[in-house]
């Protein structure tokens, strides 16, 4: 499988369909690859999707206690072996690295026991102390650009994007779960390998908002690099997004 035949998954919500627009718009700019980009959401969006984006409504928006419930009526007739997942309030925020991509793409089909590789840094050394007991040891034949996470730290569920083996996804998409319970499940010591990178990450984003719909103040910076949305950008999106 080719890194273009993966499709990209952005599940969202009515209260956030309208912030796609946004994360379309910087994905077009930053990411060079064609691929099938797919929102899961509710009510229809009311912004043009390009070509290769495509809308599926799960049904009636009931909240995010039913948010697992909904998901598993879409995998459960999905039938590719990787899928990559966006989050529905971020916007890539600078040029995505795809051929480092490629390679690690390729390394995971490779080496089946990696169920998920992260593509920005959720989960590295600097945050520590939220992730508890973690320890990232570099992969040398990737040259050491991956690094695999160790079986205790938490966090390993993140929702942060990244490459999904779907039967790893499927297997801990338990009903009833909301995305914060999702994230916080125990799936340590189930000797499956976690990937992530440490600096040079391969995409990256900013988050427009906080638990709770707060309106993050530099919602424009990119989350774990000191780079940010140009100006134009800045004042484009926050026409698109009404911000």
């Amino acid at each position: 499988m080719e890194l273009k035949e993966i499709k990209i998954i952005i599940p969202t919500c009515d209260k956030y369909i309208h912030l796609i627009e946004g994360l379309m718009y910087t994905i077009n700019k930053f990411w060079d690859v064609e691929n099938e980009f797919i929102i899961l959401g509710y009510k229809e969006p009311k912004f043009e999707l390009n070509k290769n984006w495509s809308f599926i409504s799960l049904g009636l928006d009931t909240g995010p206690s039913n948010w697992s419930n909904d998901l598993l009526k879409y995998f459960k007739n999905f039938k590719d072996e990787y899928f990559i997942n966006i989050i529905d309030d971020t916007l890539m925020s600078r040029k995505s690295d795809t051929e480092k991509i490629k390679i690690v793409l390729k390394y995971m089909i490779s080496n089946k026991t990696i169920k998920k590789c992260f593509l920005h840094g959720s989960l590295s050394d600097g945050n520590v102390g939220l992730l508890g007991d973690i320890k990232l040891t570099p992969i040398e034949e990737l040259d050491y650009q991956f690094y695999d996470v160790n079986q205790t730290a938490n966090y390993r569920s993140s929702l942060q994007s990244a490459i999904w083996s779907t039967d790893y996804f499927l297997n801990i998409l338990k009903p009833n779960l909301t995305p914060w319970s999702f994230e916080l499940q125990d799936i340590k010591n189930d000797n499956f390998r976690i990937l992530t990178t440490v600096d040079n990450h391969p995409t990256m984003y900013s988050h427009l908002y906080r638990i709770g719909g707060q309106l993050i103040p530099n919602w424009y910076e990119s989350v774990f690099e000191n780079t940010k949305l140009s100006d134009d950008d800045i004042d484009l999106l926050k026409n698109i997004l009404k911000l």
